[in-house]
């Protein structure tokens, strides 16, 4: 029977070193390629949700652009052709986001996000509809009421998905500084 005093100590050949380190070094990559990893993951989302805050950004700066310009026509008609451009614009990017067919490729909002979109969806319908009309220069006064109560709500809605996007982005940010501190204390 061997002696239990030489079973634990290590035998310091060549071999047992260089693998020793050649183990050291590959734990070390291990470590590095799964921080480089997480690293990657993490701005890779957070760069979507930038592009979402920045597409909803706009959708925001559109509407109240629009808005503008339908009062604006009741007194001139100079800017009719700029109100039906951005109104497209806008349309086509609600359209985008609401079905998934954004740039920013889908899923482009989560189920909260997407119910809160839904919400203020008719809201957009309607100020569409309104600013394609071809008497959009005789509205009523009543009509005007009408597009400012569309507008709030609509505004409200794409203040709710920024926040909350904002929120998300935010947590997942103290999320990343967790996992690169856990990564580097390994290493």
């Amino acid at each position: 029977m061997s002696n239990p005093q030489t079973l634990f100590q290590p035998n310091p050949s060549f071999s047992n070193i260089k693998r020793s380190i050649t183990t050291s070094f590959a734990l070390i990559f291990l470590c590095g390629s799964l921080l480089v990893s997480g690293i990657y993951l993490i701005l890779n989302q957070g760069g979507y949700d930038v592009k979402i805050i920045n597409i909803t950004g706009k959708q925001r700066m559109l509407s109240e652009k629009i808005i503008k310009a339908i009062y604006a026509a009741q007194i001139t008609d100079t800017h009719l052709s700029e109100l039906r451009k951005d109104t497209e614009e806008w349309h086509n990017a609600h359209l985008s986001l609401q079905n998934g067919s954004s740039p920013i490729k889908p899923p482009v909002l989560s189920k909260d996000l997407d119910s809160i979109l839904q919400e203020i969806t008719p809201y957009h319908q309607q100020l569409y509809n309104t600013a394609r009309r071809a008497d959009i220069a005789d509205l009523s006064d009543q009509e005007l009421q009408h597009i400012d109560q569309l507008g709030q709500k609509y505004l409200l809605g794409m203040d709710t998905i920024v926040t909350n996007l904002e929120e998300e982005l935010s947590l997942q940010l103290s999320h990343f500084k967790k996992a690169i501190i856990l990564l580097g204390s390994s290493l």
